[in-house]
């Protein structure tokens, strides 16, 4: 962790997933991989 970072955060997505049927749903580490692999293609 680097300084600034928190460990648990009391995030609400409630409004998201109600107003916009959005659910939350994918691990870290393959949302992670995922982004770096979009970001990267645009480099």
């Amino acid at each position: 962790m680097y300084p600034g970072d928190v460990s648990i955060t009391c995030a609400d997505v409630s409004d998201i997933v109600r107003g916009a049927d959005f659910q939350p749903n994918i691990l870290i580490d393959v949302g992670i991989q995922k982004f770096i692999n979009l970001y990267t293609s645009y480099c």
